[in-house]
């Protein structure tokens, strides 16, 4: 391509680009390149076995080689996909010119317990209710193929309303906006997979080795004004993990700062990648 190469990474593990789309207006001055993860959204549905964090950084290397044509790239990752970026530029340093990481959630082993501990649901009738009904509705769902029941009913989870719902806090008035729900498809079998491989046999978590000091080019990390459980706390912490990275705040914003807040969110981007690659 003419143009530098950004490639966007979803959320997840198991989520998809369908909400990020308003990063399609980079396209103006950028090859911008949107792909769903490997058994997620719109890509095939494979078997757990080839679902590994390790096969997520491998398939984005692949990705980067195919567009960047050996050239370095900027990445632009949320959530889970801000986390994939981390571990890809101190990987692989020389392929990453920039990196924007937009509330990556966790990248530490106390930062995965205590979210793993957050996310336990907190039990009430209406929570219940609200799940038996859509454990009903999954055993409706025909899809094209056998995953489809278990992406609906893990999307409907994701989703359920109230307090007893942690990633509840993601959002300005602890209320998801209706992005939220805007996915291709839950990759839940992808979601699960993963997640699995950061249980240790004594009933601990832990994340895969990463050495921050491997990259030292400037990282941008984004965080949202309204999430409180991995907003500007959570990413001023990580940025002080790194030899040089700086924290952009999205006021009025929660964890889709992206589609909350459209301008606001570019405007950073924009001056982030701004003179990059040509200095």
């Amino acid at each position: 391509p003419a143009n530098p190469t950004v490639i966007v990474l979803h959320g997840g593990p198991g989520g998809d680009y369908r909400n990020l789309r308003a990063l399609e207006a980079l396209a103006d001055d950028y090859f911008v390149v949107f792909y769903d993860q490997r058994g997620t959204g719109l890509s095939p549905r494979v078997p757990s076995a080839e679902l590994t964090f390790d096969g997520s950084i491998d398939d984005l290397h692949r990705v980067v080689l195919h567009y960047g044509g050996g050239s370095p790239v900027a990445l632009i990752g949320h959530s889970w996909g801000g986390m994939m970026a981390a571990y890809y530029a101190t990987r692989r340093p020389e392929f990453v010119a920039r990196a924007a990481l937009a509330e990556p959630g966790v990248l530490t082993d106390a930062e995965l317990a205590e979210f793993m501990d957050l996310m336990r649901p907190k039990l009430s009738p209406g929570l219940l209710w609200y799940l038996a009904g859509a454990l009903l509705q999954s055993l409706r769902v025909r899809g094209p193929d056998r995953d489809a029941s278990r992406d609906y009913l893990v999307e409907r989870m994701m989703h359920a309303p109230g307090e007893g719902n942690a990633l509840n806090r993601y959002w300005c008035d602890g209320q998801a906006p209706a992005a939220a729900s805007e996915m291709w498809r839950v990759g839940a079998r992808a979601m699960q997979a993963i997640q699995a491989e950061t249980r240790k046999p004594d009933g601990g978590v832990r994340m895969p080795p990463l050495d921050p000091s491997a990259y030292t080019g400037e990282l941008l990390f984004i965080a949202s004004r309204c999430n409180t459980l991995i907003g500007v706390e959570r990413q001023r912490s990580h940025a002080a993990m790194f030899p040089s990275a700086r924290v952009a705040i999205i006021e009025d914003a929660g964890h889709l700062m992206f589609t909350d807040q459209p301008e606001a969110s570019l405007d950073v981007l924009r001056r982030y990648l701004g003179a990059w690659p040509r200095g």
